[in-house]
């Protein structure tokens, strides 16, 4: 897979940092796809990293889409700022992930952020727009009977399958890692 300019840039960021480039190229791939359909849209990534993600996201972006991206540890975030400077659709944050909420709604959020996923996840749906999805990576695909029953013991992806008004699914981009997708309903069902 050729990799998009943006990234080749983002992940050699990564290098100069000794930093391990958190989203891998098929979840990115993925990312730019779900950019790619939202022309116009905002865009937001919790977790920039060294901005990886980020990228990926970019590279799918229209010219009138805009894209926030925050990080909490400022010398990644001055890094990511500096390589997206001439961007004029990027806007960095340097902060807590919270930050980001000043920018929502978003139609795409990628949350790549740990605490956020795991710890504060009933703060991420009032951040998207009725339509909007929110993109979480890095969990482990289930393949088989075994893996989904213990899936129900993960709270991840007990959170997103149990939130009302919301469409979830998950898609295996490699052996080794699944992307959940959850979309938030534009009417949500009605309750009996």
């Amino acid at each position: 897979m050729d990799l998009p300019p943006p990234v080749q840039e983002a992940k050699a960021l990564a290098s100069r940092l000794s930093l391990a480039s958190k989203c891998s190229d098929e979840a990115g791939a993925l990312l730019r796809v779900l950019a790619a359909a939202r022309p116009g849209g905002r865009i937001g990534v919790v977790g920039a990293g060294c901005g990886t993600g980020t990228a990926w996201l970019l590279s799918g972006c229209a010219p009138e889409t805009r894209l926030f991206s925050v990080e909490r540890h400022p010398e990644r975030a001055d890094a990511v700022r500096e390589m997206f400077a001439a961007e004029p659709r990027m806007t960095v944050l340097r902060g807590d992930w919270e930050l980001i909420a000043a920018d929502a709604p978003f139609d795409v959020l990628f949350v790549d952020a740990v605490p956020p996923k795991h710890q504060f996840p009933d703060r991420i749906p009032p951040l998207v727009a009725p339509g909007g999805l929110v993109v979480l990576d890095d969990l482990t695909p289930l393949v088989d009977d075994d893996e989904r029953r213990a899936a129900a013991h993960d709270p991840v992806r007990a959170f997103w399958y149990g939130l009302s008004g919301w469409a979830v699914t998950e898609v295996i981009v490699s052996p080794r890692e699944a992307v959940l997708l959850a979309a938030r309903l534009v009417t949500p069902p009605a309750t009996a």
